[in-house]
């Protein structure tokens, strides 16, 4: 596929979009100065327009304005002080100082302490923050000044309504005009251009305070102790702007709680800050905190408080369980408890480790039940499809532009309450499992593709959602859903990780858990609320073991080279072993759709003759993903054998994913001291035979000879 190009002066067209939009949707939001501003910059001429928006674009504030190279501005130079001269750009100030250094490169500010004559500078190896550290120790500002130093560097005037205008866009800080070019590139999909939009905001004092806040959250990032001490003591004294919308009430409650973080129990005003703090994380740790500093009564009434009140679910499982532990002597967590009340462990190959999930579903497709990875995805896709129309094309719900992909009521968790006769009409009309399933596949054929952060668009994203329809009560299903239109925020993650369809036992969701791994609260919260709409639920722990019943699938395949990315098969071998014995084979020539080098064809013996009539790889996909479904991919050197695999997998867009076992490590592991593990010499010392090496069959046997020996041997240990 050929790469888009973008046209000549392409990011005009992106700043015109960008305030023609602050000019029709949030006029009220904007200063009567901002919008003369937007109107003067409007009216200027395209040279001038060219560089004010490359400045605009460009990630560093600074530019020197001898080394800009663009071919389409005329005379940048005359441009650049025409627009100085009408206030656009200014030149760099003694307090930009600082944040210019950090904004030049590493030779640049080598060759500033050289000009500057700086005496034990840092080595050139060094790493950049050394070097700006050290130059803004040693350089006087007054002095670069007077030198003129500085007067190459120009930045925007008006830098700080740029980024109050891109915050009205997008919602966000940090956002860009790249994201329009990323639109057109084609690399970032986007909603119709032609939908009516509202603002994100209703009031200007709204904006401008989510617009701080959200500021001063991100600044936190990067901000040194200092900084963070003198910004922690601004709001302990109540010196903060007020805080005006709900954008604005959540970002303040997290600044105060990440100030807190940061500068941990020792500051002086830790727990004021977690005080003036509304966010949930901030309550428990001030709780923790009191207790820890023997304060057992205050703790005992702020707990109480909590049990007394609505607060957020994670809170309340917090506070019934702190206050169960401490007050009435209970010694263990609820999520303790839960971890101890779950199934009885199921022992899963230790190949799994990573992939937890994938191991059980294989443990239970050996025992004829099957089990599907579904999480938060399924519910979520379920969820959306139900109430696309009303999330996304209700009048009340117009999104803020193209870029948008969450609607308000979700983002202020006011779903329910904004569309409850919508929510209770929809779901009346789904009478049965056919009559939703008609809803959503018509939501689907509609809809398919369009931008969303509920969930992604694929072309088998149904099939569970109907396994679930056809098990599950309807009733119990609305149920969940009433639940997630209520408080999208709880329930839009934390659900079960596998879905089992048990044909005696009926439909179950399983939260699965590996040694090691804990369960969070909102996982509790999930499971609960799951079992309260009557939909099984249960808790599943793991061991690792070395299972006798798992089945591994042996590999090896001869290629025209070693490159995945430009080399193909010529030929698959496969063995399966089962409990130390092999149970099947399966083998075949393939078609490289290349020529094989000389090379290779003396090394394997396949010939261009050979596999001239033999399958592409392409025509034999599906015999290689069922023979090895649900086993442990095994070879000699792995990730040779697996990454070619995936790759022929991926070029017509299909996923290829195994555990995998390494022969060659585990060699090295079980059978040490070996002068040689390559497959030839590590056969002669297991006295296992060899005969055709570098056919795949011959060696592909061969090597699950030696896996049999390792394992028997990994099982004994």
């Amino acid at each position: 596929m050929l790469r888009k190009e973008l046209p000549a002066k392409y990011y005009l067209s992106h700043f015109s979009e960008l305030s023609d939009y602050l000019l029709k949707v949030c006029q009220p939001l904007l200063s009567s100065a901002q919008r003369e501003l937007l109107a003067e910059l409007q009216c200027l001429p395209e040279d001038e327009l060219c560089l004010l928006v490359r400045f605009i674009s460009r990630k560093t504030p600074f530019l020197d304005i001898n080394s800009l190279r663009y071919e389409e501005i005329n005379n940048i130079c005359e441009v650049a002080f025409s627009l100085k001269a009408k206030g656009l750009l200014r030149q760099v100030q003694q307090d930009d100082f600082q944040a210019l250094l950090h904004c030049l490169t590493k030779p640049c500010l080598i060759k500033l302490a050289e000009r500057e004559n700086l005496t034990t500078l840092p080595n050139k190896s060094a790493k950049k923050l050394l070097w700006v550290a050290h130059i803004n120790q040693s350089v006087c500002v007054e002095h670069l000044n007077a030198q003129e130093y500085l007067s190459q560097y120009l930045t925007l005037s008006f830098q700080a309504d740029i980024d109050y205008f891109l915050f009205l866009y997008f919602g966000k800080v940090g956002f860009s005009l790249a994201q329009f070019s990323m639109r057109d590139l084609g690399v970032m999909n986007t909603r119709s251009a032609d939908a009516a939009y509202h603002a994100h905001f209703e009031q200007k004092a709204e904006a401008v305070s989510a617009f701080y806040y959200a500021n001063a959250l991100s600044e936190l990032k990067n901000a040194p102790e200092d900084e963070l001490v003198q910004r922690a003591r601004q709001a302990a004294a109540q010196q903060l702007p007020k805080v005006d919308g709900q954008y604005a009430v959540i970002a303040h409650a997290k600044y105060l709680l990440t100030l807190a973080r940061k500068l941990g129990p020792e500051f002086s005003h830790f727990k004021t800050l977690l005080g003036m703090s509304d966010h949930p994380q901030a309550c428990e740790m001030l709780i923790r905190h009191n207790y820890k500093q023997g304060e057992v009564e205050l703790v005992r009434e702020q707990l109480e408080r909590i049990l007394q009140g609505e607060s957020d679910e994670t809170l309340m499982i917090f506070a019934e369980d702190f206050y169960q532990r401490k007050f009435n002597q209970k010694r263990t967590s609820v999520l303790t408890d839960m971890l101890r009340k779950s199934q009885p462990a199921i022992q899963i190959d230790e190949a799994f480790k990573g992939q937890t999930e994938a191991g059980v579903i294989a443990y239970y497709k050996r025992h004829d039940i099957e089990a599907y990875h579904v999480e938060n995805e399924i519910w979520l896709a379920l969820f959306g499809l139900t109430f696309w129309q009303e999330l996304f094309y209700h009048p009340k719900s117009i999104v803020a532009n193209e870029f948008s992909r969450t609607p308000l009521a979700l983002k202020e968790n006011r779903f329910y309450s904004e569309f409850e006769e919508e929510i209770e009409c929809r779901l009346a009309s789904f009478t049965d499992t056919s009559a939703w399933m008609n809803w959503l596949l018509r939501q689907m054929s509609e809809h398919y593709g369009e931008p969303n952060r509920l969930f992604i668009w694929h072309d088998k994203m149904l099939d569970s959602i109907k396994i679930l329809l056809s098990y599950l009560a309807i009733e119990d299903v609305k149920s969940v859903l009433r639940l997630m239109c209520s408080d999208f925020h709880l329930m839009k993650s934390g659900f079960p990780d596998l879905m089992i369809v048990d044909e005696k036992a009926g439909l179950r969701f399983e939260e699965i858990k590996a040694p090691g791994d804990s369960l969070s609260r909102s996982q509790l919260v999930n499971i609960s609320k799951l079992l309260q709409c009557n939909i099984p639920t249960r808790l599943q722990t793991v061991e690792w073991h070395i299972c006798k019943e798992q089945p591994y699938v042996v590999v090896d395949i001869e290629t025209t080279g070693g490159n995945k990315e430009f080399d193909r098969i010529t030929e698959v071998a496969m063995v399966k072993v089962v409990n130390g014995e092999v149970v099947a084979k399966w083998q075949s020539l393939v078609n490289p759709m290349r020529r094989i080098p000389q090379k290779i064809t003396e090394l394997t013996g396949i010939t261009q003759a050979m596999v001239s009539d033999a399958p592409s790889f392409f025509e034999i996909l599906e015999q290689v993903e069922l023979f090895s479904q649900g086993a442990i991919f095994v070879a000699h050197n792995v990730n040779f054998d697996y990454g070619f695999i995936r790759q022929e997998f991926a070029r017509v867009g299909r996923e290829f994913t195994r555990a995998k076992l390494c022969t060659v490590q585990l060699g090295r592991k079980f059978v040490p001291g070996l002068r040689s593990y390559a497959l030839g010499a590590f056969c002669q010392a297991m006295n296992v035979p060899l005969v055709n090496h570098h056919r795949a069959m011959d060696d592909a046997y061969a090597t699950a000879e030696i896996f049999i020996q390792i394992n028997t041997i990994r099982q004994e240990k």
